[in-house]
């Protein structure tokens, strides 16, 4: 009997110290590498459009204009992982496996579409898409990425978009 008031008595005094918002602050360290060298690694592949500019991934066409109502492959679209078949590629550099998510998201009327396929899953089908899962990539594998730009027969214009890759 006597136990079980003392666990009523401390149940009761921590529900009483509540708060609204608190602070702590500790040293931390974080260390930023060029896109090859971070925990999601980036590298460019064999299209002549991925570049590495100051240590970061650059899909630029640097000045090369793409006709109208035109289709352009960037990599191997039906097998991104053959011999010079990456416009770039996804490395997992941490030591867990993670599932991994490449989006592109544009502005202009062209259609960007991703074709992606994992290095060593035995499982060689591509995936596509303008946003594209690859599931349990372990440490040291890589996703191979081929790109396909498709343009609007529309007068002149230029298309910019973001390509965001994230890992869970």
């Amino acid at each position: 009997m006597v136990v079980a008031v003392a666990l009523v008595a401390v149940v009761g005094v921590t529900g009483a110290s509540a708060f609204t918002t608190a602070t702590v602050a500790r040293d931390a360290q974080i260390d930023i590498e060029n896109d090859d060298a971070g925990v999601i690694g980036l590298e460019k592949g064999n299209a002549s459009a991925a570049t590495t500019t100051s240590g970061q991934l650059d899909l630029d066409f640097d000045g090369e204009q793409l006709n109208r109502d035109a289709t352009f492959n960037f990599g191997d679209t039906d097998d991104p992982a053959a011999a010079n078949g990456d416009a770039f590629y996804v490395q997992n550099n941490d030591d867990q496996s993670h599932e991994f998510t490449i989006e592109y998201t544009g502005n202009g009327s062209a259609s960007v579409t991703l074709y992606a396929v994992d290095s060593s899953s035995g499982d060689t089908t591509v995936q596509s898409g303008s946003s594209v899962t690859i599931s349990s990539i372990t440490s040291g594998e890589k996703i191979f990425v081929a790109v396909k730009i498709t343009t609007p027969d529309s007068a002149p214009q230029t298309i910019d978009g973001t390509l965001t890759i994230s890992a869970n």
